[in-house]
């Protein structure tokens, strides 16, 4: 019975020890599993962060890039913007040169153009040559002058009487209000009547016409003298007209000779002395 008994409890015991190593076993096989699901847990978690580091940054490069497309299309529309006012600036430039060459441009042709109706006016008032007195044909030939009544009126020779009256004796200059037989035909009169200083072309001085003579308008001097003050009347009138324009033209202040300077008054008083150069050049 005792050994049944010792039996039975070494079997009870052997058993008690088998529970507990398949117990430990199992907690250790537990602890293992933990250990690996900690593990993987860890490494689920790392990933994780990995990935949202990942993410983060490529979130900042794409903004990154963003704000440096957005830097270089403000920089490109800062700098065509710039070319633009550039191109405008050298376009309104050019239009200025433009503009300023044509200006200049248009003032020589209407200088040229003015100068020429003044040339074509002059032409048909002097019969394209200068006004020039009779008596400036024994000037010197180096003097020139601006105006035809710059140079002073010869001294007209005495009136000759008896047979020689009319007549000149020798070189002398003609009488005022005498004309040649040029500048008579200039004038459209007869040519070849005999001439004086008188008034009514007798010749006798007198101022009367001849007795027993009609009219006495021989030579018709007066008609002579009349077409001579017309003539200077017109010449200095045109004078006027051409140093008006070309002071409107020059922007000048000063005014156009009139016909009350000293020497358009020595012109048209003097009446006869430059009567021949007158009606000589207004043909």
């Amino acid at each position: 019975m005792e050994r049944e008994r010792a039996k039975k409890a070494k079997e009870e015991e052997e058993a008690a020890a088998a529970e507990a190593a398949a117990a430990a076993l199992r907690l250790k096989r537990q602890e293992e599993k933990r250990l690996v699901m900690e593990a993987r847990l860890r490494e689920m978690e790392a990933t994780l962060r990995e990935k949202k580091r990942q993410e983060r940054l490529d979130e900042e490069e794409r903004a990154r890039e963003v704000a440096e497309r957005e830097r270089e299309s403000e920089e490109r529309a800062a700098r065509e913007a710039k070319q633009a006012k550039a191109r405008l600036a050298r376009r309104a430039r050019q239009e200025r040169a433009a503009a300023k060459a044509k200006k200049k441009e248009d003032e020589r042709l209407a200088k040229q153009r003015h100068e020429r109706e003044m040339a074509k006016i002059h032409e048909n008032h002097t019969g394209g040559g200068p006004i020039v007195s009779p008596h400036k044909a024994h000037a010197s030939p180096g003097k020139s002058s601006s105006s035809p009544f710059d140079s002073p009126p010869a001294k007209p020779s005495p009136v000759r009487r008896g047979k020689h009256r009319g007549k000149a004796r020798g070189p002398a200059e003609p009488s005022p209000g005498v004309l040649s037989d040029l500048e008579l035909l200039a004038t459209g009169l007869p040519v070849g009547s005999e001439q004086s200083d008188d008034e009514f072309g007798d010749g006798d001085g007198d101022g009367k016409p001849r007795s027993g003579s009609g009219t006495g308008l021989r030579g018709k001097s007066h008609l002579i003298q009349m077409e001579y003050e017309r003539r200077v009347a017109e010449a200095e009138a045109e004078v006027a007209r051409e140093a008006a324009a070309k002071a409107a033209a020059a922007g000048a202040s000063e005014e156009p000779r009139s016909a009350k300077t000293p020497q358009f008054r020595r012109a048209s008083g003097d009446g006869g002395s430059d009567g021949g150069g007158g009606g000589g050049g207004g043909g």
